[in-house]
């Protein structure tokens, strides 16, 4: 079983975090009159890809090649929580320019 580190355990905490705020932001663009935004590099369906990955090479992978991904001191799960939390951050982003402009089209 793969024990979270530190740094594991914060990006996992603040991939989280992000994942809630996507969805808020969705539904707050839709409140105030937008279309719902589903769009983004890491929407819901590409991070429960990613994680799903994740999962089997964690499931299929020694756990010494988890432990030190990469050569770097992380291991495979903050490396990928990272892309995951860059992607989330990006399709945040992706996501408000979308919605403002579709704002600024509307009709006062």
């Amino acid at each position: 079983m793969v024990e979270l580190s530190g740094e594991s355990a914060v990006a996992c905490y603040l991939a989280a975090c992000l994942a809630v705020f996507l969805a808020y932001l969705r539904a707050q663009g839709k409140v105030a009159g937008a279309l719902q935004e589903f769009c983004g590099p890491m929407a819901k369906p590409q991070r429960a890809f990613t994680m799903t990955l994740l999962s089997l090479y964690c499931a299929v992978a020694p756990a010494a090649w988890q432990d030190k991904f990469l050569l770097s001191g992380w291991g495979a799960v903050a490396w990928v929580l990272m892309l995951v939390i860059m992607g989330e951050l990006w399709t945040a982003g992706r996501r408000l320019r979308r919605i403002a402009r579709h704002l600024q089209e509307l009709p006062l």
